[in-house]
């Protein structure tokens, strides 16, 4: 304010900040959280989707499931047919497995802050 002269003000303040300090992305889409947790344990969306049960695959599809739950605010059978047909049973107990897990286990806990963060 003191080297344009003007008065201190909100809107002065926010647009010298714009550059610094992003806002807050609303539009989190199911597809992007595929695509980010996909890319953060180096499988394919595909994998994330398939009937496979390995811990390599189940683990991510079940952080899928959360951050759906999370941030798409879906009903439980919206992301089952979101992640290829799964029971709404199935992602019910993903979602409260990984939101439990978030809780115990750090390695998880931090598997997700990335996530989210690269959303």
């Amino acid at each position: 304010a003191s080297l344009s002269g003007s008065e201190i003000s909100l809107d002065l303040a926010k647009q010298l900040m714009k550059n610094i300090i992003k806002e807050p992305s609303t539009s989190i889409t199911a597809d992007a959280i595929q695509d980010a947790v996909a890319r953060h344990f180096s499988i394919k969306v595909s994998d994330i989707k398939s009937k496979e049960r390995s811990r390599r695959v189940s683990m991510p599809r079940q952080i899928t499931m959360y951050l759906i739950r999370k941030y798409c605010q879906r009903s439980y059978p919206e992301i089952g047919i979101l992640l290829g047909g799964k029971d709404h049973s199935t992602i019910l107990h993903g979602v409260k497995s990984i939101a439990s897990d978030i809780e115990k286990d750090p390695e998880i806990r931090r598997h997700v802050e990335e996530i989210q963060n690269s959303l």
